[in-house]
């Protein structure tokens, strides 16, 4: 009792001091430490728990600087309660022994790199990315609570994108079987676009405690390309065309590991960066036709369930789970032809997706076209390829939603000559 009334007023002596302390180094190591509920530590600089004594926080700890753990208590950051704010810049999570947290959020503006391994969320804790990068350079983040609500964010990120020859790092969700969960794993690429992925499962019985999540892109310039293959996966043959499948697909690997012992579907919705799209050859590849291309019993299969969100960098599909990895990625079973266009039937100016209207298609030399109001006047007109878009604006005004015409010339380059002529929606 005594000891416990002397670590809090240690607590309370450090509370004053840290306010007034910049760029130090704040060690928990002499004593068990205690921070009790409702209060608050803010540490302007590192943090270093070492040697094998408990931090025992009720309350919330935030520090700008990055957090190292090297004691060797399995739970040495008691993470049964308290809260842990990453609310610097650019910080990391280091250390020699795996960090245990029951609250981790961030509400500094800065990239969160992960030096080692992670679990947060242990009776009922959360993971608040808010509108943080947590770069997991190999590593992974596990979230121990199976409430799918248990991951928040604004416009926050997990980013993996390192590839098997440098490792893998993955994002880990304790999963419930239940129709109608659907567990979020909101991933980022390196340039900062979101390409969200989330599971839900059919069955309401069975066995499976974790489903795991890694994603990196993929080599355009090498031939074949969509290597390196991830590291369980002997080939990339297309059993349909009976050749390799890389031109055929996106420039991106996604790799599920789970604990699943049975056989379980779920429903899949994979998002992929346009970037992964327009590389190399792969611009032949018609969005609205992607699949599912996935492994399973050492083959690669087309899921001809899966379908796209016309013009959105979105796919929806099922498959089964019956071995602990899988690979999977998007596959294309159409081929663009020269000097045929595809034009999108609505799209949504303002919004992070599908904000600019304009066609895709390949083989193109000339090309020119306008957009018209349903009045028939001109408000949009451009000739070059490929076309910059339209943003929505007539004279920097947001246009009205509703129906709009365009029209287009096209020139190939085996000569040949099309024209277009069609409707779209607007939408805000």
């Amino acid at each position: 009792m005594q000891r416990k009334f002397q670590n809090i007023l240690l607590v309370a002596f450090l509370t004053i001091l840290i306010a007034n302390l910049h760029a130090q180094t704040i060690w928990f190591s002499a004593i068990d430490t205690f921070v009790n509920n409702g209060e608050l530590i803010f540490i302007d600089g590192h943090v270093v728990h070492a040697n094998n004594n408990f931090l025992v926080n009720r309350g919330e700890i935030q520090f700008t600087g990055d957090w190292e753990n090297n004691t060797q208590l399995p739970q040495g950051f008691n993470p049964d309660t308290g809260i842990y704010n990453l609310a610097g810049s650019t910080q990391f999570i280091k250390g020699n022994a795996i960090s245990y947290f029951h609250h981790l959020k961030a509400t500094g503006p800065g990239d969160k790199v992960l030096d080692i391994d992670v679990v947060v969320g242990k009776n009922n804790g959360q993971l608040d990315l808010d509108n943080a990068r947590f770069w997991l350079n190999t590593h992974s983040i596990t979230l121990e609570n199976n409430a799918p609500g248990s991951l928040t964010r604004n416009n926050g990120l997990i980013v993996a994108e390192t590839d098997p020859v440098a490792g893998l790092g993955f994002f880990k969700r304790k999963i419930i079987l239940s129709s109608g969960y659907k567990y979020l794993f909101p991933m980022g690429t390196i340039n900062g676009a979101y390409i969200p992925f989330s599971v839900e499962f059919d069955e309401t019985s069975g066995n499976i405690d974790y489903f795991a999540l890694s994603t990196y892109p993929t080599n355009p310039s090498l031939d074949p390309n969509n290597r390196p293959l991830p590291a369980f996966v002997n080939d990339f043959y297309d059993q349909l065309n009976l050749e390799d499948a890389s031109k055929r697909c996106v420039e991106r690997f996604w790799v599920i590991s789970s604990s699943s012992l049975l056989p379980l579907q779920c429903n899949l919705e994979i998002s992929y960066d346009p970037l992964d799209l327009a590389l190399n050859y792969n611009t032949e590849l018609i969005p609205d036709s992607l699949k599912i291309f996935y492994t399973s019993s050492g083959e690669w299969n087309i899921n001809f369930q899966s379908s796209s969100d016309e013009w959105m960098p979105m796919v929806k599909g099922k498959m089964s789970l019956t071995e602990n990895l899988h690979a999977m990625t998007l596959y294309s079973k159409n081929e663009m032809e020269y000097g045929v266009l595809y034009f999108p039937n609505a799209f949504t100016p303002g919004k992070s997706i599908n904000h600019l209207f304009f066609p895709k298609g390949v083989g193109v030399k000339n090309f020119s076209w306008a957009i018209y109001n349903r009045w028939g006047e001109k408000i949009f007109e451009q000739n070059q390829w490929p076309p910059v878009g339209w943003d929505g604006n007539v004279a920097n005004i947001p246009a009205p939603m509703g129906v709009y015409v365009y029209k287009a010339y096209v020139e190939t380059y085996d000569e040949k000559f099309f024209d277009y002529i069609g409707s779209f929606m607007l939408i805000r």
